[in-house]
């Protein structure tokens, strides 16, 4: 059985591959879409690089005007990403019939 940081990197490394699948396939080919995967893929692998080097990931930004918490510029990609991707499904994302269906 695996430990449980074994598993962390499992499901990470699984991630990251699903992301870039889902980019080099072009499963979401509006430019908010590829733009929000290519983020989160970005932020994926910038955390996942620090953990495999360090152990933990590094964070860099503290914000002194407001209580929250410390992040780094791999978390931003991945907010943003999220944020984008919501967006993108919420609002531009359309279920256009496919070649074979139109009548």
């Amino acid at each position: 059985m695996l430990k449980k940081r074994g598993r962390r990197r499992l499901w990470a490394v699984w991630g990251t591959m699903l992301l870039a699948a889902a980019l080099a396939k072009k499963v979401l080919p509006k430019p908010i879409g590829m733009l929000s995967l290519a983020l989160l893929l970005g932020g994926a692998v910038g955390n996942f690089i620090d953990r495999l080097l360090f152990g933990f990931v590094t964070d860099m930004f503290a914000t002194t005007f407001m209580n929250f918490p410390v992040f780094n510029v791999a978390d931003i990609g991945v907010v943003v990403g999220g944020v984008l991707l919501c967006i993108h499904v919420i609002f531009t994302y359309s279920k256009e019939p496919k070649p074979e269906e139109k009548p």
